[in-house]
């Protein structure tokens, strides 16, 4: 599965700083989705993007089928936010 490209906002900074090389876990939900369904993804932490803004290299963390068609729907100015647990960490669009 390529990766998609997008562009994100932290908006809550987590306790510890980001490693450059680290590979980051968090789930998506598509900002249009009344059902805020929670999705596996991952992106590796750049010097670009670990501080308050940058862009990312996004793939799904499972791929299967569904992983698939849902990653098929994030398009060129999709907006996104990311979660760690229950709370919201980013906020981005696709690229």
């Amino acid at each position: 599965m390529e990766a998609k490209k997008a562009y994100i906002y932290w908006t809550r900074r987590k306790p510890k700083p980001f490693i450059t090389g680290l590979e980051y876990f968090p789930h998506i939900v598509r900002a249009d989705d009344i059902n805020k369904e929670h999705w596996s993804v991952r992106f590796f932490i750049t010097e670009e993007n670990k501080e308050n803004e940058g862009h990312i290299e996004l793939k799904m963390l499972v791929d299967n089928e569904a992983c698939l068609a849902f990653f098929e729907t994030l398009k060129p100015g999709t907006k996104f936010y990311l979660f760690e647990g229950p709370y919201k960490v980013a906020q981005g669009y696709f690229l």
